[in-house]
């Protein structure tokens, strides 16, 4: 019985353990410098088109894509163009 209570204990414990793996590593400065190279880039392909919010957004979601498929920013030197291009063709409809 004892051992049932141990359990029953520490289940919270491993839910938040197992969540937090689940979670993308990226610290805020990491974001926050992908956002930023992201948005530069993105001003120079397109010359300034969009609004200053159009390029937000459309990094934002190529962030979110990112830290998605690579939630270990340090396996993020495995992306390719292909991947790239997958995730910038979902994340157009932020320049509308």
């Amino acid at each position: 019985m004892k051992n049932l209570k141990n359990v029953a204990l520490l289940s919270p414990l491993f839910i938040f353990i197992l969540g937090a793996c689940e979670k993308a590593n990226w610290s805020a400065n990491e974001e926050k410098n992908y956002l930023d190279s992201c948005t530069e880039q993105a001003k120079i392909s397109t010359n300034k088109a969009f609004k200053p919010e159009q390029y937000e957004n459309y990094c934002t979601c190529m962030l979110d894509a990112t830290k998605e498929k690579y939630p270990d920013i340090n396996k993020l030197n495995n992306i390719n163009m292909t991947e790239i291009l997958k995730m910038a063709d979902s994340c157009r409809g932020s320049f509308k």
